[in-house]
C-alpha cells in the first residue's frame, strides 16, 4: 500500500491514538471488573472480647473464625507488582488443607509488615488498647458511607515528611487520575453490611474509654498530607505516640523479657 509523503504524519498519530485509546480501553475494563461495581472495601473485625475474626468475602457473605484458628504468615501477591503482604489462613483439623484465605489489606515492602501485624497482634492478645489508639493518626471516613474525593485523592498523596515535596511535581498527575478512579469505583460500589448476628457480637460497652474513628481526625488534615503541620500540633502528636509506644514496649518486655 502506497501512502502519499503527507500522509505518514497522519498515519503515525492514527496509530498512536490507537494505541493510546486501546491503552485507555484495557486499563477501564481492568477498573471496571476488579474495583468498580463491587463493595466499597471489603472489611475485617477484631473481635477481642470473644477472639473473633470476621472477615467480609468479596462475595458478600461473611466468614466467622476464632483468632487462634488462624495461621497468619507473609507471603508476595501473585500480581505484577508481587508486593509483600499479610495473609490469614484456616486449615482443615490435620492442618494440612486451606478451606480458607484472607488478606489483612496491606501491601508493600517487607518492611512494612511487622509492625502492622505487631499492632493487630497486641489488639487481640494484648491489654494495650488505650495505648493502641494514642498510635493511630487517621482513620478512613468509610463506616457506612462512600469514601469522598477529596480524602481519597490526600490519601493517595499523604506525605511523612517535606523532603517528598519534590516527588509530588512528577506524582500529582498520577495521583489525580488514581484519585478519580477510585472516587468512581467507591462511587459505583456497594457499602458493605454487616449481618446483625456480627454486629451484636462487635457491640461497644457503653463504657468502653477508648473510641477511635474518623470523628476524631485531624482538622488541619492538609496541613498533615503535607508533612506541614503546626510546630505545637506536631510535638503533642508526636509526643504522645512516643509515651504509647514505650507503655507497650514496657509491657511487652515485663511479658516475654528480650526475646
Amino acid at each position: 500500500m502506497d501512502i502519499p509523503r503527507g500522509g505518514y504524519t497522519l498515519f503515525w498519530r492514527m496509530m498512536i491514538g490507537c494505541v493510546l485509546f486501546s491503552g485507555l480501553t484495557i486499563f477501564t475494563g481492568i477498573m471496571v471488573f476488579k474495583e468498580w461495581l463491587k463493595w466499597t472495601h471489603y472489611p475485617i473485625r477484631f473481635n477481642r472480647q470473644n477472639g473473633m475474626v470476621y472477615v467480609f468475602r468479596t462475595n458478600g457473605s461473611v466468614l466467622s473464625v476464632p483468632w487462634k484458628e488462624i495461621f497468619f504468615t507473609q507471603e508476595k501477591e501473585p500480581g505484577p507488582l508481587r508486593e509483600w503482604c499479610i495473609r490469614g489462613y484456616v486449615l482443615d483439623k490435620e492442618g494440612e488443607t486451606i478451606l480458607e484465605t484472607f488478606s489483612l489489606g496491606i501491601c508493600g515492602a517487607k518492611g512494612l509488615l511487622p509492625g502492622y501485624w505487631e499492632f493487630i497482634r497486641c489488639y487481640m492478645e494484648e491489654d494495650v488498647t488505650s495505648e493502641l489508639a494514642d498510635i493511630i493518626i487517621v482513620c478512613p471516613p468509610i463506616e457506612n458511607r462512600r469514601e469522598g474525593f477529596v480524602f481519597g485523592f490526600q490519601n493517595l498523596i499523604y506525605m511523612y515528611s517535606r523532603m517528598e515535596w519534590i516527588s509530588l511535581i512528577w506524582m500529582l498527575p498520577m495521583s489525580l487520575v488514581g484519585s478519580i478512579a477510585r472516587y468512581i469505583a467507591s462511587q459505583t460500589s456497594k457499602i458493605p453490611q454487616w449481618p446483625q448476628v456480627v454486629l451484636d457480637a462487635c457491640k461497644s460497652d457503653v463504657d468502653d474509654s477508648v473510641n477511635v474513628s474518623a470523628d476524631n481526625n485531624p482538622k488541619d488534615m492538609w496541613r498533615l498530607v503535607f508533612a506541614n503541620q503546626k510546630y505545637e500540633n506536631w510535638k503533642i502528636r508526636g509526643e504522645r505516640h512516643e509515651v504509647a509506644l514505650s507503655k507497650i514496649n514496657a509491657i511487652l518486655a515485663k511479658r516475654y523479657g528480650n526475646q
